[in-house]
């Protein structure tokens, strides 16, 4: 069930956006989070996660500060990293200065990367992110599940709520 609410969450996020990034398989980088832990994608995937979701953000895009706090919630309900998926919010062009206020006055609680510091400008031009935000999820086999959405299927169950989300990679 966290996996389709996961799964769910992004396809709410990507077709309210209309960001999207070229790749079709995802291109492996190296980033330091603002807790200062280096992360490198082919390690996260090969050991411990089956998923790795990723939010491109800059700090004074007004579409990002709404979203975020989704990004963040989504982290949360997912078991704070402590399960299948890795969630991880990329910064572009900003130094860890202004990465830091911008999660502290939106609560972000996720790992962050800062474009500066943390190379997430880099990681921004490897993935061809073209506009902000955009949301990726990337499986082990490193496909990328982006805009390839073909159905979104929700089911209500009295309190319980499933979701599910077919994507053709």
């Amino acid at each position: 069930m966290k996996k389709n609410l996961l799964l769910f969450f992004f396809a709410t996020l990507l077709l309210s956006s209309f960001a999207q990034t070229n790749a079709r398989i995802s291109p492996d980088f190296t980033a330091i989070t603002m807790d200062h832990d280096t992360l490198v994608l082919s390690d996260i995937l090969s050991n411990q996660y089956e998923f790795v979701a990723l939010e491109f953000f800059f700090t004074e895009s007004q579409f990002c500060i709404e979203t975020s706090p989704f990004f963040s919630q989504a982290f949360h309900s997912m078991g704070c990293n402590e399960h299948d998926v890795l969630f991880l919010s990329i910064n572009m062009g900003n130094d860890s200065n202004q990465v830091r206020n911008y999660m502290d006055s939106l609560s972000i609680q996720n790992p962050v990367v800062s474009g500066l510091e943390g190379n997430g400008s880099s990681i921004n031009e490897l993935y061809e992110i073209s506009a902000y935000p955009t949301f990726v999820l990337i499986s082990r086999d490193t496909l990328i599940a982006h805009d390839t959405i073909s159905t979104i299927d929700t089911i209500i169950n009295g309190n319980d709520t499933t979701y599910t989300w077919d994507v053709d990679i």
